[in-house]
């Protein structure tokens, strides 16, 4: 396998870093409910993992600007901590690296009101990935939406979703980080990402979970 397609596989894999949708999108997910009835928009199986603390997955088909379909990936799982404690923690933005899977870097480099741009870059045995978001931060929705920044350096062509915190209590949040978009700039069988998508994104999930649990000082 030659290096170019190496590197598209792996390239798949960024999805894991934190992949969100453009602040002018609205989630494909979205939901009016509140407290305890968040819980009962899963499946009974979904909402039976989620009680125990484990992490979901489920796929979500969106169309596509071309007007077919295209599925990316959804992820949740119950934090035990208050919602406003959880996001504190999250948008210590600098710290990701600690808790990331792969991560190496994660450098502010600037901010501007609600807006942060950071770089980042992922380790891997056969290539690093570089690159920049630009996040739109919303303390009120508990909501980081992030988007790949052009101007920025960048492996991957463009990614884009979001990160959530909504409080089920006073003392659980339920967390969720959707993709919904992502363009490596190579093509990639379909059964290649899915499978990525479906086994990385819980994985997201399960180490925030633990890095908030643990009051912010949980690192990989």
């Amino acid at each position: 396998m030659g290096k170019s397609r190496i590197g598209a596989v792996v390239l798949a894999a960024v999805l894991i870093c934190g992949v969100a949708r453009s602040p002018a999108e609205e989630p494909a997910s979205g939901s009016s409910a509140f407290g305890a009835e968040l819980l009962d928009r899963f499946p009974a199986e979904q909402k039976e993992k989620i009680l125990k603390g484990e992490a979901t997955f489920e796929s979500v088909i969106a169309e596509g600007a071309g007007g077919g379909h295209q599925a990316h990936g959804r992820t949740s799982v119950l934090v035990e901590r208050p919602v406003e404690e959880c996001f504190r923690i999250f948008c210590e933005f600098d710290q990701q690296y600690r808790f990331f899977p792969r991560m190496k870097v994660s450098r502010v480099l600037r901010r501007e009101d609600d807006t942060v741009v950071i770089y980042k870059e992922l380790s891997y045995p056969l290539i690093t990935i570089k690159f920049t978001h630009r996040l739109t931060v919303d303390p009120v929705a508990f909501r980081v939406d992030f988007v790949t920044d052009p101007d920025g350096v960048n492996n991957i062509k463009f990614t884009s979703g979001y990160f959530r915190f909504e409080a089920v209590d006073e003392e659980r949040t339920l967390f969720t980080y959707e993709m919904t978009k992502m363009d490596v700039g190579f093509r990639i069988p379909g059964f290649i990402r899915t499978f990525m998508v479906s086994r990385d994104l819980p994985g997201i999930a399960a180490t925030v979970k633990k890095r908030i649990e643990s009051g912010g000082i949980w690192e990989k």
